[in-house]
């Protein structure tokens, strides 16, 4: 899947061993001439599809929504599929949360966090259709089961919202009810998809995490917090879970305390102190199995950046990089951070200004000076990291920090198949097929919006003029395999969300 801009200007390579680096990156190269297009084919209509049969294949599928209520289930070539509308009004919110890894089930929502008060968290199981329901989310008597929250507000120091909302009992009752129900639509399922973690206030006036066993279809309170819960991360290991608490109650901030969690409820120490308080650290992603990304940055004058790993195994968390950073991305194939690092005239520095590769443990060294080096991007296989300077020329990092200039036509990163044999290109009503070396294959006068890769690399979905296409790769054409009704969409709801099912 390509990988966006990232409008910050920062940028980060990841996870790698600590191997010593080489002592002197390979410079970046002259860029060759660009390939030559491709003569335009012979335009001809695009043929709509039939109706679809039923699935042909054994998988994997697309499985996608417009409105997170209707979902369309498709083989990898759009033409078998089976579609579903959630039972009960139902709806979910981030599809690749709700998917179990397996693909065999999909959490989702029913019901309402106004009255009466009967939001559900359910289960559908995505081979036979069969529902079942985990668990209500609010507790019986909501929401006066609140008021000890509200009462509590009044005591020690003034918390953090207006002076006008802190004498009116009802003000601080309608925040405290906003910031529990907007708390519900956390979960994360484990890796070996067999519980699933959510947010609910079942015990207790606030959310906490609750663990679903899709076996025996149980449920064990995890975690017993005064404040609300948002955000849940699941372990990659499975071993712990790493979640966020809301700030203090009134602000309206989410997520701005981190806490980690052993399977049967025990609370893991940081390390560090700050992870505690309120100082807006903001969680990237992990690195590894149990490696954890966190970073704070500023934009704006002294461009202060911090970036830190948390061992979720033991609660260690560490520096990894002491200065600054204009730019980071993540290369989660050798599990590096890569970052662009520049003197500012309000700063001083014991580092040159340059391209610097960061280890989790704490070593980094510098893989280039800055040059025209402006943006930093995340990439796939075979360019973990793209950069780009300001002449929009497009550059490669590669693992071992040497620097190319890449030989493409126009300014934009390419869609690349997941195989990294294929690479398409889009410039202006058109898009143009390459190989991995570079040589044109075929170029189609169409203007798309989005693209998704096969898994196989054998073909790609496009979005156009509102319509769903397929087309084969590398010679096909594209039909049109499903249509998007966006006149029954308002624009808060509608918003194409998909995930490839094993």
């Amino acid at each position: 899947m390509a990988k966006r801009l990232i409008p910050i200007l920062i940028l980060i390579c990841f996870l790698a061993s600590c191997a010593p680096a080489p002592a002197s990156p390979t410079p970046p190269r002259t860029a060759t001439v660009p390939p030559t297009r491709t003569p335009h084919p012979t335009q001809t209509s695009i043929p709509t599809a039939t109706p679809y049969p039923a699935l042909q294949t054994d998988g994997p599928y697309l499985l996608f929504t417009y409105d997170n209520r209707n979902f369309t289930i498709m083989d990898a070539d759009g033409n078998g599929r089976k579609q579903f509308q959630l039972s009960n009004e139902g709806y979910t919110f981030q599809l690749n949360k709700s998917v179990s890894p397996d693909g065999k089930w999909l959490a989702y929502f029913t019901g309402s966090i106004k009255e009466p008060y009967d939001i559900t968290l359910n289960l559908l199981n995505l081979s036979d259709g069969t529902t079942q329901p985990i668990s209500n989310l609010l507790a019986q008597g909501f929401p006066a089961n609140l008021e000890p929250i509200v009462e509590s507000m009044v005591l020690g120091d003034p918390p953090i919202y207006d002076s006008d909302c802190f004498q009116s009992m009802e003000c601080r009752r309608s925040r405290v009810q906003r910031e529990l129900v907007n708390s519900l639509f956390s979960l994360d399922w484990s890796p070996d998809s067999q519980s699933i973690a959510f947010t609910a206030q079942i015990d207790g006036p606030s959310s906490d995490i609750y663990i679903y066993d899709v076996a025996d279809k149980t449920i064990r309170q995890l975690t017993n917090e005064l404040l609300n819960i948002y955000k849940i991360n699941w372990a990659p290991n499975g071993q712990r879970i790493l979640y966020e608490i809301s700030s203090p109650l009134g602000n309206d901030s989410q997520g701005m305390e981190f806490h980690l969690v052993n399977l049967d409820g025990k609370e893991i120490s940081f390390t560090e102190e700050s992870l505690y308080k309120y100082l807006h650290w903001n969680g990237y992603d992990w690195i590894f199995d149990n490696l954890y990304l966190l970073f704070r940055w500023s934009d704006a004058p002294p461009h202060q950046s911090d970036f830190k790993i948390l061992n979720t195994d033991t609660g260690h968390v560490k520096d990894v990089w002491p200065h600054h950073a204009d730019f980071f991305a993540v290369n989660k194939e050798n599990q590096t951070i890569v970052l662009l690092f520049k003197n500012h005239h309000n700063q001083s520095s014991k580092i040159a200004e340059g391209i610097y590769m960061v280890y989790p443990s704490g070593k980094y060294w510098k893989i280039s000076d800055v040059g025209i080096m402006f943006v930093l991007m995340e990439g796939q296989k075979p360019y973990p990291i793209f950069a780009q300077d300001y002449n929009r020329r497009i550059y490669s990092i590669s693992n071992d920090g040497s620097i190319n200039a890449l030989p493409w036509a126009n300014d934009s990163v390419p869609w690349i198949s997941p195989n990294g044999k294929w690479l398409l290109f889009r410039d202006r009503n058109e898009i143009a097929l390459y190989t991995e070396s570079y040589q044109p294959i075929k170029s189609w006068n169409i203007d798309v919006s989005g693209v998704i890769w096969r898994p196989d690399s054998l073909g790609i979905f496009l979005f156009m003029d509102k319509k769903l296409h397929y087309l084969s790769i590398p010679n096909g054409d594209p039909v049109v395999v499903d249509i998007h009704l966006q006149e029954d969409c308002s624009v808060q709801y509608c918003r194409f969300q998909y995930i490839w099912l094993p």
